[in-house]
């Protein structure tokens, strides 16, 4: 997964395998839906025990479609269209406990802007949520590690400069309304690379732990914490340190989870947690008399189309008739090469010839003197550069 809180790609996985055969290039060895003139080098596994090896059953990166003749895309568009779903692109819909609406989730953490933009379009009532994973909360020299903060509700306001911190954290840093407390958190800043940052807010107010403020599904799947039993058994894709983990957080986490510990305006959110993956985390429907799990998912479903999740179609024959009609063509490039090589020898050979007649110039003066005439002497001359090319073509 590339996302700034997925698993690091070094915690790799090993599979001990008895080799069945080796393929060669008539048995489709060296299989390959690019064309390549290096060699290709595969390993053939059963789809099934990949899958179990990745943990990620049912799914594949590309599926191949097989025919005698060439399908048109507007027919593979309208298959694909028919019977994708939600889950196909990661996305998906729960209700949530207590009554609080139902909530669209994405498996990759962050949902892309341009998914959320159209659903907002679609249900102008929905609420974006965006949840991030912070190092430590701090006042003076208290400090709480390792919390989730999410944004307030949208019929709330709050200042860009103001935190509303849960009952149990402002014990816990012994705070009251109007101190400022920071937050340090990290921020991707390239593909796996991580920066940690802080920002300074002042306690607008101290929320109890019920409702909207005790909701532990804020959290978004984050792959190594949202599915840990206790804290010692996290392991996210950040660089954590288990040892600043107090009793204290372990019985926050034993009772509620991932629930929030504070809570700023989505803005302010979106401002220091921006990335290239998405800003909001969920997105959030009230229940309605005009929305229902199954009416979200239909109008998402017919809003939304699977090019806009990432899928496409990519023909594997017309590319290779392409690359071979759009090859490069040498014959310019070695036609100009050999003109150059040509006219070079030339210049040389006419140089030489030049130096040759120089360097002999006083034996043709006393040609001249005992009485050979100038035309005599050039048929002497190219007589001897015809030898001496007629030796040199050979």
């Amino acid at each position: 997964m590339e996302a700034p809180f997925s698993k690091n790609f070094e915690n790799r996985t090993s599979l001990r395998l008895k080799v069945d055969r080796i393929i060669n290039r008539e048995n489709f060895g060296e299989f390959s839906l690019k064309s390549q003139h290096d060699p290709v080098y595969n390993v053939f596994l059963p789809l099934s025990l990949l899958a179990e090896a990745l943990d990620q059953p049912d799914k594949a990166t590309t599926v191949l479609i097989q025919s005698p003749r060439e399908i048109s895309d507007s027919l593979l568009k309208s298959a694909l269209q028919q019977c994708w779903s939600l889950e196909d692109a990661g996305l998906y819909l729960r209700e949530l406990e207590y009554n609080r609406g139902i909530e669209l989730f994405y498996e990759d953490i962050f949902i892309p802007d341009s998914i959320a933009s159209s659903v907002i379009k679609i249900f102008p009532s929905a609420q974006p949520i965006y949840t991030y994973f912070i190092n430590t909360l701090q006042y003076k020299n208290a400090l709480t590690p390792y919390s989730f903060v999410s944004t307030i509700p949208s019929y709330l306001d709050l200042a860009d400069n103001s935190i509303l911190l849960n009952n149990w954290t402002a014990q816990d840093l012994r705070v009251k309304v109007g101190d400022t407390v920071s937050l340090s958190y990290y921020i991707p800043i390239e593909y796996q690379e991580l920066k940690e940052d802080t920002a300074v807010f002042v306690v607008g107010g101290i929320v109890p732990q019920k409702d909207y403020w005790a909701d532990p599904s804020l959290m978004p799947p984050y792959p190594g914490l949202s599915d840990a039993g206790s804290c010692s058994e996290w392991d996210p894709g950040i660089p954590i340190d288990l040892k600043k983990i107090r009793p204290e957080d372990e019985d926050y986490w034993d009772k509620w989870r991932g629930t929030p510990k504070a809570f700023i305006n989505l803005k302010m959110a979106r401002t220091l947690w921006t990335n290239r993956y998405g800003t909001c985390t969920a997105i959030r429907f009230p229940f309605n008399i005009d929305i229902s799990l199954s009416n979200i998912k239909s109008k998402l479903l017919k809003t939304l189309t699977p090019y806009d999740m990432g899928f496409s179609f990519y023909s594997v024959r017309r590319s290779m008739k392409k690359s071979v009609i759009e090859g490069v063509n040498f014959t310019p490039l070695f036609s100009g090469m050999s003109f150059f090589i040509i006219a070079s020898a030339l210049i040389l050979t006419t140089l030489l010839f030049g130096f040759s007649i120089q360097f002999r110039s006083d034996k043709y003066t006393c040609l001249i003197a005992a009485g050979f005439t100038r035309m005599h002497i050039m048929k002497i001359l190219w007589g001897e550069r015809f030898i001496t090319a007629l030796c040199g073509s050979l």
